[in-house]
């Protein structure tokens, strides 16, 4: 292999590296969000969770139509026995908001009234540079 040939691949592996290094902070920045929003939520706190959801959810979901949510999907499920992370993605540009970055959170979880639930969390990089939930969604 010429030099120049591995200087290329030297550069193209460094340059990897270092965006692998930001998404993982990125995601290290995130993930404190989405430990203190479940907390909320296993509190059973679902207007502070409503209240603190990233700007473009709350416009789009009314604060009555998500306690309706709350009340249909995560009440019925009781008191968490046990969450534990399986996933975490970063995303660089949201589909339906191809400007702003966001995160993907998956966790194995167990609650009292349903013992195998899927938890995604998708966080969303507000404009003002907030980290803040976007989604919930069980399976």
């Amino acid at each position: 292999m010429s030099l120049a040939k591995l200087c290329a691949v030297l550069l193209l592996v460094g340059s990897t590296a270092a965006v692998v290094g930001d998404d993982n902070a990125k995601l290290a920045a995130a993930e404190p969000v989405v430990s203190a929003w479940a907390a909320l939520m296993d509190a059973g706190r679902y207007e502070d969770c409503w209240s603190s959801l990233s700007e473009t959810r709350r416009t789009k979901l009314p604060k009555d139509q998500w306690l309706l949510y709350m009340s249909f999907v995560r009440k019925p499920m009781g008191a968490l026995k046990v969450r534990k992370q399986i996933g975490a993605k970063y995303v660089a540009s949201l589909k339906n908001l191809p400007d702003q970055e966001g995160a993907i959170f998956t966790f194995d979880s167990s609650f009292e009234g349903r013992a195998s639930v899927q938890e995604t969390f998708g966080v969303i990089h507000d404009k003002d540079g907030q980290w803040r939930v976007g989604h919930y969604l069980t399976n």
